[in-house]
């Protein structure tokens, strides 16, 4: 009878891991989508004056167009820094770090590519913005260090550091 107990136990807690390891994929997954999404919006965010700077009009329906584009870009930076921050201190933090940074230097290329006319030739559109200080990608790949963390040994760790 402790066999049958026993194997009865073994079979029950293999038809839960069966049930539930898919569940932890799908999660998974939709975590590194978010992810990544975020890091989307940082590289968006920087490239936000140079839209601005190429307008190929001043149109109320251009600058309207842009205003909104940089409302949203905005929203969804916050959106994403909140989300990193409730997920995990660490990323969070390295996330905040980046986007500050790009944050600080499209306030300063954004109110200069405002200043410039709206492009009429080609010519134009070759920019000569502040250039952003140091490497975005490089920045960028703060961020995606701390997610290595989530999904490295991270993972195997029940509290979040």
């Amino acid at each position: 009878m402790t066999g049958e107990v026993i194997a009865a136990g073994i079979a029950a807690v293999a038809a839960v891991a069966v049930a539930v390891t898919p569940l932890w994929g799908a999660a998974r997954e939709r975590r590194r989508s978010r992810y990544a999404a975020a890091a989307r919006i940082l590289l968006e965010w920087h490239e936000f004056p140079y839209r601005i700077a190429r307008r190929t009009s001043d149109s109320a329906d251009c600058l309207a167009e842009l205003a909104s584009m940089g409302h949203e870009l905005q929203e969804r930076l916050t959106e994403h820094r909140a989300w990193l921050g409730s997920e995990s201190r660490r990323l969070g933090g390295g996330y905040g770090t980046t986007a500050d940074k790009i944050r600080a230097w499209v306030a300063t290329a954004a109110r200069e590519a405002w200043d410039r006319p709206a492009v009429k030739k080609a010519r134009a559109m070759n920019l000569d913005l502040t250039p952003y200080p140091g490497d975005i990608t490089a920045d960028v790949a703060t961020y995606t260090t701390a997610t290595r963390w989530r999904f490295g040994p991270r993972r195997l760790v029940w509290w979040k550091p």
